[in-house]
Order: C-alpha cells, then sequence, then structure tokens
C-alpha cells in the first residue's frame, strides 16, 4: 500500500468516525416520541370507558352563511341650496356644529329685494285707492240709474193718464239710458281697477317670497357634515351649500345578491356585525329596492341601526344572512380533541373500543355542532370529550 492510499484511508476512517458520533450525540438511536408525548398518547388505542358517552356522525341540511358589507347611512339627509341668485353676507354654522330645525344658516344680499317689495307695496296702495274710488262711482251711478228707472217708471204712467206729454215721456227714458250706460262704464271701472289690485298684490306676494329667499334656515335638526360656502361668495341657485344629516335617525345600507336580496321582505331580520367583530345586534329590514342594480346584480337594502349602539355615519360593518342550505356531516364540538393544529376524535369500533381518528373540521351554523372535511363517515360513532369542548 502506497502511502497516498495510505493517508486516503485515514481521512476516510475519521470522517466515519466523526459521523458516528454526530449521530450519536444527537440520539438519533433514541426513541424521539415517547410515552409521556401528549400526542402520541392521545393517538394510541384505548379501552373505552364504560361510562364514557358517544354520538354518531349525522348528516345535516346547514345553512350557509353569507356576508356582505353595510354601511350607516342617514335616514334624513337634506342640502340647504339658494333658489335666487345673491351674495352671501352671513354663513353660520361650521361642519360638525349641531344646529336646530329654523337655525340661520345663509344670509343672501337683499337690498334690491327690498326696494322692489317696495315698489310692489306702493302699487299694491295705488291700485286699492284706485278700485276704492271706482267702487264709489259704481254706488253712485247705481243710485242715480235707480232713480232714472223711478221717473221713466212714473212718467210713463203720466203719460198713457195723459197728464205727461210724449216730451217729457222721451227725456225720461233717455236720462235712464244715461243713468244705465254710466253704471256699465263704472262697473267696468270697478273691474278694471280689481285686476291691477290683483296684479299688484301678486307682484308683492313675488317680492315677499324673493325676499324670504335670502334667509336660509336649517330644515331640520341635525348636524352639519357639508360646507362649501364663504360670505362674499355669489350663490347661485340649486347650488349645494350646506349639508346635514340627522345622527338620531341612522339606516344601514347594504348590497346583496339579486337572487337572495330580491326576496327579502320587510320586517325581516338579520344579523348586523361592527367594531371588528365585538359586537353583534340583530337588525330588521325597512326598505327592499324593487329592481336590481344592472351591472352588479345587487339588491340595495336598508334596516334598521342597533339602539344605542354609538354607531356614526359612514361606518362600515357587516351583514349575514342564510344563503340557502347544504349537506353536511356533523359531529358535536365537544367530540373534537385539538393539539395545537391537529384535530382527532376518539372514534367507536365494532367491538366497542376506542381508536384515535384524525379529522378536518370547519365551524357550522348549528349551534354547537361542527362540520366534517374529512376523517369520518356517516354513522360512525364517536365518544364524546365532556364540557371542556374537547380542548387538550
Amino acid at each position: 500500500m502506497t502511502q497516498t492510499s495510505h493517508k486516503r484511508l485515514l481521512y476516510l476512517a475519521s470522517a466515519l468516525a466523526f459521523s458516528i458520533m454526530v449521530v450519536l450525540e444527537t440520539g438519533a438511536f433514541h426513541q424521539r416520541v415517547g410515552p409521556e408525548n401528549p400526542v402520541a398518547a392521545a393517538f394510541a388505542p384505548q379501552p373505552a370507558d364504560p361510562r364514557s358517552e358517544y354520538t354518531t356522525v349525522r348528516r345535516d341540511a346547514v345553512p350557509i352563511q353569507r356576508r356582505v358589507s353595510a354601511t350607516v347611512v342617514p335616514a334624513a339627509a337634506v342640502t340647504v341650496a339658494p333658489r335666487i341668485v345673491g351674495r352671501v353676507l352671513e354663513a353660520g354654522p361650521q361642519v360638525g356644529d349641531m344646529v336646530a330645525a329654523g337655525e340661520l344658516m345663509v344670509r343672501l344680499e337683499s337690498a334690491d329685494l327690498v326696494a322692489a317689495k317696495g315698489v310692489a307695496e306702493a302699487s299694491l296702495a295705488g291700485a286699492l285707492a284706485r278700485e276704492e274710488g271706482a267702487s264709489g262711482s259704481l254706488a253712485r251711478d247705481r243710485a242715480e240709474a235707480t232713480r232714472a228707472q223711478a221717473e221713466w217708471e212714473r212718467t210713463r204712467s203720466l203719460h198713457e193718464s195723459g197728464t205727461a206729454t210724449t216730451r217729457q215721456l222721451d227725456g225720461a227714458r233717455a236720462a235712464l239710458a244715461s243713468a244705465r250706460g254710466a253704471v256699465s262704464a263704472a262697473e267696468a271701472s270697478v273691474a278694471a281697477a280689481g285686476a291691477d289690485r290683483e296684479r299688484a298684490r301678486k307682484a308683492l306676494e313675488g317680492a315677499r317670497v324673493a325676499l324670504g329667499h335670502t334667509v336660509l334656515r336649517a330644515p331640520l335638526s341635525g348636524v352639519v357634515t357639508e360646507r362649501s360656502v364663504e360670505v362674499g361668495d355669489l350663490a347661485q341657485p340649486g347650488e349645494v351649500l350646506f349639508r346635514l344629516n340627522d345622527p338620531g335617525a341612522l339606516r344601514l345600507a347594504a348590497f346583496l345578491p339579486a337572487d337572495y336580496g330580491s326576496a327579502l321582505s320587510r320586517g325581516r331580520q338579520l344579523t348586523f356585525t361592527w367594531s371588528a367583530g365585538d359586537a353583534t345586534e340583530t337588525v330588521t329590514v325597512t326598505e327592499v329596492q324593487p329592481q336590481a342594480e344592472a351591472r352588479s346584480r345587487t339588491v340595495r337594502i336598508e334596516t334598521t341601526v342597533p339602539q344605542d349602539s354609538g354607531l356614526l355615519s359612514g361606518q362600515v360593518g357587516s351583514i349575514s344572512y342564510t344563503a340557502g342550505q347544504r349537506s353536511s356531516l356533523t359531529i358535536p364540538q365537544s367530540a373534537v380533541r385539538r393539539f395545537g393544529q391537529l384535530e382527532s376524535v376518539r372514534l367507536r369500533d365494532a367491538a366497542g373500543l376506542m381508536r384515535p381518528r384524525h379529522v378536518r373540521t370547519i365551524p357550522s351554523a348549528l349551534a354547537g355542532r361542527v362540520e366534517l372535511l374529512s376523517g369520518l363517515r356517516e354513522n360512525d360513532e364517536v365518544f364524546l370529550s365532556g364540557e371542556d369542548g374537547g380542548q387538550r
């Protein structure tokens, strides 16, 4: 054997010895999972305690639960907008302020409208004076017509008896005709004066309404959520200056799939969850949109808001609803034993022995039960773990 070969053998022997030492030090030949390990003990076959209770794996119709986002919206939301063009002289509340119904929101410049109102008042006063004068003239002309009528009738009677001449009769007839003409003219004057008075009255009413539009007040009690006006702005008709919400009248708005939402009716109760899932309340459907949105194929619904929830407009939660049923194998939650991420049950075999069986479950909508994904079949029998819910 050459010197080179001898050195190579020494190197190999040294490497082999080092490897054996590492294996021995790491305990490769020792028992890694002993009987004291809870996982190994749990999956080892065990005789059943005669007092142990057991149940049967059954197939249930499990409600299919769905969740959709729900937003708190105001049930009463209004805008404040002018009806006339005007320079803003005063703009009261700020965003977040509470206002009472009837409280001043905006005051517009009104000098021109005040002048127009004064002109309208003067016109109405003139029309009323003319109407009064025409009415007085009409009363006098009617009295004269009555007197002429009586004189005509007296003269005609005297003419028939021969004591009045034809000339006197013609004079009485002419006087009566003249009096009647005067009455007709006076009636026309009264009618014209009345029309003038009505036009003046409407003009004054319009001036008063326009002047009233220079003052914008809160239509309801609520909180200011938007303000888009400052003193000196030129307000335009229809321009939204303020938005108000009634914080005491809130609703939940959600969009549900059309095939389910369209089947809902007012009064239906749903579950609302908010505050990171910590708070859950039952809410009642108050409104269902009569048709689905064309693009999203969803139906908008509105529900009540839980009393004393402290929710504010714009906050988001979720509404839970049942969207049909599915057939699923279920067992009591107390039959499941958990070791970290592992789940198992104690299967009762034909001989009555207890055999651990690995399973996979998910929470169920059925109270106190879980749904089985794998590990058991229908009619299998499993032991119950007790009141601790199977936590080990």
